[in-house]
């Protein structure tokens, strides 16, 4: 549950800088305006809702990732520190490796 909360509150920190870097990316060099001017247009145009436009699909992938993600980096540091040579001062090959599981 606290992945699946921490991955819906990186989605609503993270979505207004995607939705803008979206908009840059899609745009022929010839047009490409800076960063601000996307910013500034979009919210001239939509308001703060036009930076969450499509929110709602992104939570829903996320929340269920994450959640799942750090569920098996748990397990993986648990496990792993339980091998001789991977706990006390290397804890942090445990961790690393917990975290190569997770994102495999």
């Amino acid at each position: 549950l606290a992945g699946a909360s921490a991955g819906v509150v990186a989605r609503l920190v993270c979505h207004p800088i995607d939705t803008i870097r979206s908009q840059v990316a899609v745009q022929t060099s010839a047009t490409r305006a800076p960063i601000v001017s996307a910013l500034t247009r979009t919210l001239q145009a939509e308001g703060v809702a036009g930076l969450y436009r499509g929110i709602g699909i992104a939570a829903v992938g996320s929340a269920p990732a994450l959640a799942l993600y750090f569920t098996t980096y748990e397990v993986a540091k648990e496990r792993l520190r339980k091998v001789p040579g991977l706990s006390g001062e290397t804890s942090f090959i445990a961790d690393f490796g917990a975290g190569v599981v997770a994102e495999t």
